[in-house]
Protein backbone atom coordinates (compact mmCIF):
# COMPACT_ATOMS: atom_id res chain seq x y z
CA UNK A 1 0.00 0.00 0.00
CA UNK A 2 1.12 3.52 -0.63
CA UNK A 3 0.17 6.52 1.47
CA UNK A 4 0.13 9.65 -0.60
CA UNK A 5 -0.14 13.14 0.83
CA UNK A 6 -0.40 16.00 -1.59
CA UNK A 7 -0.76 19.40 0.09
CA UNK A 8 -0.54 20.86 -3.41
CA UNK A 9 -1.38 19.51 -6.86
CA UNK A 10 2.04 18.04 -7.69
CA UNK A 11 4.38 18.23 -4.67
CA UNK A 12 8.01 17.53 -5.40
CA UNK A 13 11.21 17.41 -3.42
CA UNK A 14 13.91 19.99 -4.08
CA UNK A 15 15.46 17.64 -6.65
CA UNK A 16 12.14 17.24 -8.49
CA UNK A 17 10.96 13.84 -7.21
CA UNK A 18 7.24 13.41 -6.58
CA UNK A 19 6.55 12.58 -2.92
CA UNK A 20 5.28 9.04 -2.35
CA UNK A 21 5.34 7.30 1.03
CA UNK A 22 5.29 3.54 1.67
CA UNK A 23 3.23 2.24 4.62
CA UNK A 24 1.14 -0.68 5.91
CA UNK A 25 -0.81 -1.72 8.97
CA UNK A 26 1.20 -3.67 11.56
CA UNK A 27 0.02 -7.26 10.92
CA UNK A 28 0.66 -8.37 14.50
CA UNK A 29 -1.90 -5.83 15.75
CA UNK A 30 -4.98 -6.38 13.57
CA UNK A 31 -7.85 -3.98 14.14
CA UNK A 32 -5.79 -1.67 16.35
CA UNK A 33 -5.21 1.00 13.65
CA UNK A 34 -1.45 0.88 14.19
CA UNK A 35 0.60 1.39 11.03
CA UNK A 36 4.21 1.51 9.92
CA UNK A 37 5.51 4.24 7.61
CA UNK A 38 8.72 3.19 5.85
CA UNK A 39 11.08 6.00 4.85
CA UNK A 40 13.65 4.83 2.33
CA UNK A 41 15.53 8.11 2.06
CA UNK A 42 18.54 9.01 4.18
CA UNK A 43 17.74 11.69 6.76
CA UNK A 44 20.57 13.14 8.86
CA UNK A 45 22.72 10.13 8.03
CA UNK A 46 20.05 7.57 8.98
CA UNK A 47 18.39 5.27 6.46
CA UNK A 48 15.64 2.63 6.66
CA UNK A 49 13.63 4.77 9.06
CA UNK A 50 10.31 3.54 10.44
CA UNK A 51 7.55 5.62 11.99
CA UNK A 52 4.93 3.67 13.93
CA UNK A 53 1.63 5.55 14.05
CA UNK A 54 -1.88 5.16 15.45
CA UNK A 55 -5.08 6.41 13.83
CA UNK A 56 -7.63 6.98 16.63
CA UNK A 57 -11.20 5.69 16.28
CA UNK A 58 -12.74 9.11 16.92
CA UNK A 59 -12.86 11.73 14.20
CA UNK A 60 -11.12 14.93 15.21
CA UNK A 61 -10.75 18.26 13.50
CA UNK A 62 -8.16 18.56 12.18
CA UNK A 63 -7.62 14.81 11.65
CA UNK A 64 -4.90 13.34 13.87
CA UNK A 65 -2.37 10.58 13.53
CA UNK A 66 -0.39 9.78 16.68
CA UNK A 67 3.30 8.86 16.34
CA UNK A 68 4.03 5.97 18.72
CA UNK A 69 7.68 5.36 17.77
CA UNK A 70 10.36 6.30 15.23
CA UNK A 71 13.54 4.30 14.73
CA UNK A 72 15.98 2.83 12.22
CA UNK A 73 15.05 -0.70 11.14
CA UNK A 74 16.36 -3.05 8.49
CA UNK A 75 14.24 -6.17 9.11
CA UNK A 76 10.61 -6.50 8.10
CA UNK A 77 9.38 -8.08 11.34
CA UNK A 78 9.01 -6.69 14.86
CA UNK A 79 10.09 -8.24 18.15
CA UNK A 80 7.47 -9.17 20.75
CA UNK A 81 8.79 -6.35 22.94
CA UNK A 82 8.25 -3.82 20.12
CA UNK A 83 4.71 -5.10 19.46
CA UNK A 84 3.89 -4.88 23.18
CA UNK A 85 5.31 -1.34 23.31
CA UNK A 86 3.22 -0.18 20.33
CA UNK A 87 0.05 -1.69 21.85
CA UNK A 88 0.70 -0.12 25.26
CA UNK A 89 1.42 3.31 23.78
CA UNK A 90 -1.89 3.07 21.89
CA UNK A 91 -3.67 2.41 25.21
CA UNK A 92 -1.91 5.44 26.75
CA UNK A 93 -3.11 7.69 23.92
CA UNK A 94 -6.68 6.42 24.27
CA UNK A 95 -6.69 6.82 28.06
CA UNK A 96 -5.13 10.28 28.10
CA UNK A 97 -6.70 12.00 25.12
CA UNK A 98 -10.11 10.47 24.38
CA UNK A 99 -13.26 10.69 26.48
CA UNK A 100 -14.22 7.01 26.07
CA UNK A 101 -10.89 5.26 26.60
CA UNK A 102 -10.52 1.54 26.21
CA UNK A 103 -9.54 -0.33 29.34
CA UNK A 104 -6.21 -2.20 29.02
CA UNK A 105 -7.91 -5.62 29.22
CA UNK A 106 -10.11 -4.70 26.22
CA UNK A 107 -7.23 -3.77 23.95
Amino acid sequence: MKLRFWPENHPKTEDGQVLDLDWSWVRSLPGKNIGELRIGDTIAGHDNLRVIFFVPPEKTKPPMIWVLAAFQKKRDDFTKAQIDTFAFRRVLVLERFYKNPLKPHNT
